[in-house]
């Protein structure tokens, strides 16, 4: 046993799960001194059991109960769990001498529905392999050598993952935290709607695929964005060096995925998303909601930000219920020209007026929510209302107002100032626009942070205001924006200050 060899292992997190612990206790012990961290398990079916979820290969006893050795219902049950409690895909062996069993199960494991019937459960995964671990089960005592078998048997096992899944195998050989990264990866790549049917021998070959697909853009990325803040949190100059002075024999037959991958390693280097750990109050680059959020607000808002549109035909200046920076941003946002003809009306004769009033029925429905699946996402619309309504609800879905504390980061580290300094800001999200169209949407003095993957931060520099932390809102935004891109918008409202002929923030 002394001479495998341990440091190119690509998996180092193994889970054990067998009702007859004296029968494992020796391989267990002996893969944790070989560089694989092994966990115990009796049974997980029972209330309560914790498995960690970084887990990259389990061994799998076919028949987990003393009183039925004729019955795996149990680990079928297993595989089950298995799949929604670990993050990502996994290698299982099954281990069993009876291979007319080992051959029934396998089959029976295409059965296992990928369908969640609860809507806030993310997709199943699958195991990526199922293989036979073909010996008897001895404590150490009563054979030594066979378990040094089967210690090899496993090392073999993970060293041959490369003849099956060439590309899965390079992607472990980067990043030895498969599990972790391998599953954010799958999240970004994996097709929108995976077939009902899918198996896990197909699962194992879209997964393979997906990988193999996304190599080819790694090179590309890394030239494109040389950093050094990591890949979607891959350890990036190993993975750099990797794959420019030692070539991977990867498969791939799509090139096309650079700029999606650009956009993911973007979002990640200007953004930090937050859930329970919530930030410090208070620090820079933290976004608070606006209170009271509704479409007036945000027609107040739109003053700030957006030129009204002159003559805006058929827009009643006398009208109460909108101002006219709400009408224009609408009317840009939405290209309501391209509206109104959608739905069978000439350009020449343009009302705003009329078109907002208008009811959605049978009649236009299709036609108006093909035009607005063009220009926006999270689409919602609702028949036997107004086109204004429709059109109201989308822009608060994805038009949000915030508060952008830009306190410098020496002040708020030592604590100089009890009031911090922070920008009103639009956060747009879910457009199908252009950089350039939505320059066009605002002012000229108007500055825009590209988050990526749809989400832009507008903002105007000279437009920053001082007050006490507790009087700038209550509920954050669950991110926030990086030192780097803070500091940048620093700059801009310090340039802003000096071209207004002030030097010094109180």
């Amino acid at each position: 046993m002394d001479n495998i060899e341990t440091d190119n292992l690509i998996i180092n997190k193994c889970l054990i799960i067998d009702n007859r612990f004296d029968e494992v206790k020796d391989i267990i012990l002996k893969l944790n001194e070989k560089a694989i961290s092994t966990d115990y398990r009796r049974d997980v079916l029972g209330r309560g059991v914790f498995i960690d979820p970084n887990t990259q290969l389990v061994i799998l006893d076919l028949f987990l109960s003393d009183e039925n050795q004729g019955s795996y219902d149990s680990a079928i049950e297993t595989v089950e769990f298995l799949n929604d409690h670990i993050k990502g895909p996994y290698f299982l062996l099954i281990w069993t001498r009876h291979e007319e069993k080992f051959c029934k199960f396998k089959e029976d494991c295409k059965n296992i529905d990928i369908r969640s019937t609860d809507e806030n459960r993310s997709i199943k995964n699958f195991p990526l392999d199922i293989s036979v671990l073909d010996f008897n089960k001895v404590a150490s005592y009563d054979n030594e050598k066979i378990v040094d078998d089967v210690i090899k048997y496993i090392y073999d096992y993970i060293n041959n993952i490369e003849e099956k899944y060439v590309n899965i195998y390079c992607y472990l050989k980067l990043t030895k935290i498969f599990q972790e990264q391998s599953s954010m990866f799958w999240d970004i790549l994996k097709p929108k709607n995976l077939a009902d049917d899918l198996t896990p021998d197909s699962f194992s070959t879209k997964y393979n695929n997906v990988l193999g697909s996304a190599f080819g853009s790694f090179d590309k990325a890394f030239n494109y964005e040389k950093s050094g803040k990591g890949f979607l949190d891959i350890h990036a100059r190993f993975l750099e060096n990797e794959l420019t002075l030692n070539h991977l024999y990867y498969e791939s037959n799509n090139e096309g995925l650079e700029k999606k991958l650009k956009e993911e390693i973007n979002a990640k280097l200007i953004t930090h998303s937050f859930d329970i750990n919530e930030p410090e109050s208070g620090m820079p680059g933290l976004i608070y909601k606006v209170d009271d959020e509704n479409i007036n607000k945000l027609g107040e808002f739109l003053d700030l930000f957006v030129e009204k549109e002159q003559n805006l035909d058929g827009f009643d200046q006398n009208d109460e219920l909108e101002s006219i920076y709400l009408a224009t941003f609408k009317y840009k946002y939405f290209k309501l020209k391209g509206l109104w003809i959608s739905i069978g009306c000439t350009g020449d004769d343009f009302d705003y007026k009329i078109l907002m009033n208008s009811i959605i029925d049978d009649n236009n429905y299709v036609k108006i929510v093909n035009y607005l699946n063009r220009r926006t996402t999270g689409l919602n619309v609702n028949k036997c209302s107004s086109v204004n309504d429709n059109l109201n609800e989308l822009l608060l879905n994805n038009v949000k107002m915030g508060k952008l504390i830009i306190t410098p980061y020496c002040d708020f580290a030592h604590g100089k100032k009890s009031d911090v300094l922070y920008l009103d800001v639009l956060i747009l999200n879910g457009l199908n626009h252009s950089i350039k169209e939505i320059r066009k949407m605002f002012k000229k003095n108007v500055n825009i942070v590209n988050l990526h993957n749809g989400k832009f931060i507008m903002y105007i520099p000279s437009q920053y205001k001082l007050c006490d932390l507790k009087y700038v809102g209550k509920e954050l935004y669950k991110f926030y924006i990086s030192k780097e891109y803070v500091n940048e918008i620093q700059i801009n409202v310090a340039n802003s200050i000096s071209r207004i002929g002030t030097t010094i923030i109180e």
